[in-house]
């Protein structure tokens, strides 16, 4: 059987290619590529092939938040023909006699994850996965059963701090920021989302609903506030962008002893911190890695609350269009809020 892979061979530049599906191996099965949604992350390696001085080797599969249809269960106990919602992450943290146990499995020296070199990328028609990656999810459409894979990242932040009875700010109404505010409207609906494109805060307000959004640049929404970094407005900032810029508006709104998560994962090596205003304010940086919450609980946690997990994808494109996708997404032409390969 002939497997169609979306490959980045440079630089903002993918190229098709067709290769032979191998035999199965124990434990693992082979899933029906149905959604494969481009991740913030995947547009740092598109447009920079690597993240900062860490360049990839090339060609590389990139997308890792996807679901499929299981075709072969190769001997497990996966119902052929479900729809599954796919956890990139495989670790050997789960086996008894693992040598990194004590670590969270995010954290495995050895994991593997989908769309990293050198582990395969979703951005293909078929994956190989290991039975322990695949979760079914038959109540969900595709596209919602993808956004499980974010979900468990808004999930895995938020369990780094008390957002209970905080006046929360969220930097960047993309899909991770935007899912942040569902998320935490459960708990608590005092959020502040910023962002400097409209129409993505227009599609947050829509469907997202935080209290307040704030469009406008950094300098502009500084110069607007009136005050000076000690402006103390937030308790919590949830970072979504993870840039110079985002790091300004931080150290101007969080207040006094105030805890900042940085959930976006940065192109550059190194951002440019004031330690007197971390000093000063006595200011806890807290990081987020991928994902450690199970994806069983992530699934329930949906079940109970009915995130809008539909409204997070907004365009779809054939894996023969992939290079218009992000192009466009690169570009954020056509309003695109999220864009998946389907």
């Amino acid at each position: 059987m002939k497997n169609k892979i979306a490959y980045l061979t440079k630089e903002r530049k993918f190229d098709l290619a067709n290769e032979n599906i191998g035999k199965l191996g124990k434990d693992f099965v082979l899933v029906k590529t149905a959604a494969a949604a481009i991740c913030g992350s995947d547009l740092h390696l598109f447009r920079n092939a690597g993240l900062g001085t860490h360049k990839l080797k090339l060609p590389v599969s990139l997308g890792h938040e996807c679901s499929g249809i299981v075709v072969d269960s190769n001997k497990t106990k996966i119902r052929e023909g479900s729809l599954v919602a796919i956890d990139p992450l495989h670790s050997c943290i789960d086996k008894p006699n693992c040598k990194h146990q004590g670590l969270p499995r995010n954290l495995c020296p050895e994991q593997r994850y989908l769309g990293t070199s050198p582990q395969i990328g979703a951005f293909r028609e078929f994956l190989v996965l290991h039975k322990s990656q695949v979760f079914e999810v038959n109540h969900l459409n595709p596209d919602e059963a993808a956004m499980i894979e974010p979900l468990s990242v808004v999930l895995h932040a938020i369990n780094k701090v008390d957002i209970k009875n905080k006046k929360i700010l969220i930097l960047g109404a993309g899909g991770i920021g935007s899912l942040l505010s569902a998320a935490i409207q459960k708990t608590n609906k005092n959020i502040t989302i910023i962002d400097k494109l409209g129409y993505r805060l227009n599609h947050a307000n829509k469907f997202f609903k935080p209290l307040e959004i704030i469009k406008g640049s950094t300098t502009k929404i500084i110069k607007d506030s009136r005050n000076s970094y000690l402006s103390n407005k937030f308790d919590i900032i949830f970072d979504c962008i993870t840039n110079n810029s985002s790091f300004n508006l931080c150290n101007h709104f969080i207040r006094p002893a105030g805890k900042i998560v940085i959930v976006g994962i940065p192109e550059q090596d190194f951002i440019k911190i004031n330690p007197h205003i971390l000093r000063i304010k006595e200011i806890s940086l807290i990081n987020v890695r991928r994902s450690n919450i199970n994806y069983k609980d992530c699934i329930k946690f949906h079940k109970k609350n009915k995130l809008p997990l539909k409204n997070l994808i907004t365009h779809k494109f054939n894996l023969e269009e992939i290079q218009t996708a992000f192009e466009l997404n690169d570009k954020y032409k056509k309003n695109i809020f999220r864009a998946a390969i389907v």
